[in-house]
């Protein structure tokens, strides 16, 4: 009887593997109906020559359920020339509430002797996509992939593929080639298929120059797929990750994952004398929205006679409506050149943040028909920005204001116009490739209205705009999100307000002193007066402020020709002085207007290792931007100049390195510096430069800068420890775990290492928390009753400065539960009870274990040990069952890397016999 089953086993799984052979590939993608409800599609590559159909397939939508769907095929292609048909199946399916779901599926199986795999037969095909329910996400939907999962490639000739992969939402897409996966039946959960390798490390050999191994890549950016060279013939699989980024939050610059689709490829490698093609595309380019781009794609053979075909496909031969999209007009030629023209009239609607990508695909036509056909596919990034609004008028409108008027934007789907204003004019170069405002320009975004609005009132968020500078304005369209993008910046536009005040010019440390410090202070006269509105006499009032203290006037005079001051008996050393002057009228108490405030430049030292970073700021209403300020040192008494600097933003430095004079910064010597600002109002009626001092301060260098992390630590298994060690895995319930990592005496950021912090965590998601710090470059943790848990290694200095931890290296445990399928409970001490044949009793903590009989009815429940021990009994163990085949599930908690993964099932069939 047990000969029978065994015969009968052996024949289904025999059965099956032959005819189930036929998967190349395959991939799912998700698109959000309404509200939670999904429609799935899973697209299969079917080995034509197979005879495997599944006409029906199952998804399952969500990894943390048992929920199941099942659909019927609703679509076969034929791939011609490639032994390949396409089976689509679609599915709906409505999750319950927001959260980050993963739809899988799974299958048997691959085909046959795919090489980069351990038994790709009996290894079952594997796809997922993630999918991101978000109250911040608008509707979405997967990447759309153009590209067959399936080609071939040519030995010892140079490879290409890209899987043509769009966004239809405008999302940014990022690539990551990964393993193969497979699907665990008794865990549940999905693996690197068994002993993957890369396909370039499976052929080995060399790359086409032969002077280096051979090398696959991947674009993380664009999805290109090289291949450089395939040295053996067979079939090859590898998967591609195709993530989505949207930035969700609008107060955060960092974009947040909003799904992935998992590609699973095929690459069929030919000994074919026959040659690929070589496709010639245009550089990538960047276009403003309503130009026409038109360019001519060739492609060549190297084989004579061969014929080619260029192909185009991806996003932009399928945008909707059809009157967006892109046109090739290919030139079927018999002989050479091959070419076809590209056309495409750029719109409003095509304005987004990421490029859209135009893939193209030489295809040859051998004149031996017995040779496989070759591809080249090459990508061509076009990206299109918005037109440059364009201002037309700026003009004052009394009490500090100015209004700022542009003509209709050009692009009514945009969503706003952002408004950027800063003080004194500034040449902007514009590239048409990075639109909007490019960084460090001195610009500051002040407003954003409507795209239908034409005009802005700049009052200064209610503070009105002070009398001086010259006040220039620059405009830029931004356009909704998902897509985003922006326009090019606008021509500047500039207008000062009406001068009738004093402006400060000069707030200027001239000594440095805790108790008698001084500082200059200077402003012009008048530059005109309404003697109708405001009638004399005039009077000067400076009030100086400091934080803590309360403001206090220093000056009041009624000489208008008096326009300095020199305030004394301050602590300059510590405090941040600021003015602000007030003209007044008639019987002097009446307000014509004040000044914006003006402070002293502060001086900050950062000193470091054989160097000090000067930084200095000043809050003032005129620009020191774009200046070259000049740095002072202390040498032999006098301070002399040693470098200058520019800088934008308001925050200047300059790094004092010791390369004056070739002498460097001693750790034991004091170095005093002070600088001098050069600012501009801007205004061509008010003289410039404007000359100010910092206070003086010093320091000495000091080391404040972290070392470098070691570069690889190695994690060693325990002595005489391993997972295919039964009787090692049944009775250790301790281990011990070495770390050890390379001294960095040699290396700049190394000199001064004098110690290491080790960290550690026993689950993946915890924090890491240091559990030795130790000088030798080795470190053993003792007394652990778990392998699985993360490790990372620090360096520092003899100042204490600890660097990043860089390598973060987790490790699970080797979990073995090798369970066998006969027991003979006869009392003669063989195969009496069933316990696994092989078990890692030092992980394992518990196990529930339910035994069925074939129609479905409990026979046996409990918690045991890990070895089981089951002897065929019933439940209330007052008989033994009898012979035939039962059914178990056994549930087991043991000790992992991550919590998730802390209960795995294990579920097979018992034939208990007794003999």
């Amino acid at each position: 009887m047990l000969k029978r089953f065994l015969l009968l086993l052996f024949t289904f799984f025999l059965f099956g593997t032959s005819w189930a052979s036929h998967i190349r590939g395959g991939y799912i993608t998700a698109k959000r109906i309404t509200g939670y409800k999904y429609e799935f599609v899973l697209t299969i590559f079917r080995d034509k020559s197979s005879e495997v159909k599944n006409i029906q397939n199952d998804l399952h939508p969500d990894a943390t359920s048992s929920d199941v769907i099942t659909s019927q095929v609703s679509s076969i292609v034929d791939i011609p020339g490639k032994l390949t048909e396409i089976w689509t199946y679609r599915y709906e399916y409505t999750f319950k509430s927001p959260g980050v779901y993963t739809a899988y599926h799974f299958q048997e199986n691959r085909n046959e002797n795919v090489l980069n795999m351990d038994n790709s037969i009996n290894t079952n095909f594997y796809v997922e996509t993630k999918v991101v329910i978000d109250p911040f996400l608008d509707f979405d939907q997967s990447p759309v992939i153009t590209k067959p999962a399936v080609d071939f490639a040519a030995l010892g000739s140079v490879y290409r593929y890209n899987p043509g992969a769009y966004d239809p939402d405008g999302d940014s897409l990022s690539y990551q080639q990964v393993p193969s996966r497979q699907f665990l039946f008794g865990q549940g959960i999905s693996t690197p298929v068994s002993n993957y390798k890369d396909p370039a490390i499976r052929c080995g050999g060399l790359d086409s120059s032969n002077s280096v191994p051979s090398f696959m890549t991947l674009n993380p950016v664009t999805g290109d797929l090289l291949w450089n060279v395939p040295r053996l013939v067979g079939e090859f699989n590898t998967a591609i990750k195709i993530i989505q980024w949207r930035k969700l939050r609008p107060n955060r610059a960092k974009r947040d994952s909003i799904g992935f689709v998992l590609l699973d490829m095929q690459i069929i490698v030919k000994d074919t004398r026959n040659r690929r093609p070589l496709l010639q595309l245009p550089k990538d380019t960047c276009v403003v929205a309503g130009a026409l781009l038109n360019s001519r794609i060739y492609a060549t053979d190297p084989d004579i006679g061969d014929r080619v075909t260029i192909k185009f496909t991806g996003e932009l031969d399928t945008i909707f409506p059809r009157s967006l999209r892109a046109i090739f007009y290919h030139t079927q030629a018999m002989n050479p050149p091959f070419f076809g023209d590209f056309e495409w009239r750029t719109t409003c609607a095509h304005v987004r943040r990421e490029p859209y990508q135009a893939v193209f695909t030489a295809e040859d036509i051998p004149v031996i028909t017995t040779f496989p056909p070759l591809t080249d596919t090459r990508v061509w990034r076009i990206k299109v920005v918005g037109p440059a609004p364009i201002p037309n008028r700026l003009l004052p409108e009394g009490n500090g204001r100015l209004r700022l008027s542009w003509k209709p934007y050009a692009c009514q789907n945009a969503e706003k116009i952002s408004i950027y204003r800063r003080i004194d004019t500034l040449d902007i170069k514009l590239d048409t490739c990075f639109p909007g405002m490019p960084s460090g320009s001195g610009f500051v975004k002040i407003a954003e209205v409507s795209v239908t609005d034409t005009s802005f009132l700049d009052d200064n968020a209610g503070n009105g705009l002070k009398k001086g500078p010259n006040y220039c304005y620059r405009l830029v369209a931004t356009f909704p999100e998902p897509a985003g993008g922006e326009s090019l910046v606008s021509d500047i536009i500039c207008q000062p307000l009406l001068m009738d005040i004093p402006v400060i010019l000069n707030v200027d440390v001239q000594e440095t002193s805790t108790t008698e410090g001084k500082i200059f202070v200077r402003w012009t006269t008048p530059f005109y007066i309404d003697t109708a509105v405001f009638k004399p006499p005039y009077r000067y009032q400076l009030i100086r402020y400091s934080v803590g203290d309360v403001p206090f006037i220093v000056k009041t005079t009624t000489d208008t020709t008096d326009t300095t001051f020199v305030d004394s008996g301050l602590n300059t050393e510590s405090k941040i002085y600021s003015y602000q002057l007030k003209f007044l009228f008639g019987d002097l108490s009446n307000l014509v207007d004040s000044t914006a405030r003006a402070s002293a430049v502060r001086l900050e030292l950062q000193p470091g290792i054989k160097q000090i970073t000067l930084l200095w700021f000043a809050d003032v209403p005129w620009n020191n931007d774009d200046q070259e300020h000049e740095v002072y040192r202390q040498i032999n008494g006098n301070f002399e100049q040693i470098g200058i600097s520019s800088g934008k933003g308001g925050l200047y430095q300059f790094t004092d390195n010791g390369t004056f004079n070739n002498l460097p910064l001693s750790d034991t010597v004091e170095y005093c510096y002070f600088v001098k600002t050069v600012g501009s109002y801007g205004n061509s009626a008010i003289r410039t430069p404007l000359i100010n001092a910092s206070q003086f301060k010093c320091a000495s260098p000091t080391d404040t800068i972290k070392p470098c992390p070691p570069p690889e630590v190695v994690i060693q298994d325990p002595a005489n420890f391993s997972c295919t060690d039964c009787e090692a895995l049944r009775n250790r319930k301790e281990f011990s775990r070495t770390l050890t990592w390379k001294a960095m005496n040699l290396d700049t950021c190394g000199l001064d290492i004098n110690r290491y912090r080790i960290y550690y965590a026993a689950y993946e998601e915890d924090e890491m928390l240091p559990i030795a710090t130790i000088t030798d470059t080795f470190f053993v943790h003792n007394n652990l009753t778990s392998l699985a848990g993360c490790y990372a290694v620090t360096a520092l200095d003899r100042s204490g400065n600890e660097s990043y931890i860089i390598n973060r290296t987790c490790i699970d445990n080797c979990i073995v539960f090798d369970l066998p399928n006969l027991i003979t409970p006869d009392g003669n001490k063989q195969n009496d009870v069933f316990t696994p044949l092989c078990v890692s009793t030092a992980f394992i903590e518990k196990v529930h274990f339910v035994v069925y009989n074939r129609w479905g009815k409990k026979v046996f429940e409990d918690d045991v040990q890990p070895e089981i021990n089951w002897s065929g009994r019933n439940e209330s163990n007052n008989y033994t069952v009898g012979n035939g085949v039962y059914f178990y599930h056994a549930q087991v908690k043991a000790k992992r890397l991550r919590r998730s993964d802390e209960t795995m099932n294990f579920k097979g069939w018992i034939l208990v016999q007794k003999l």
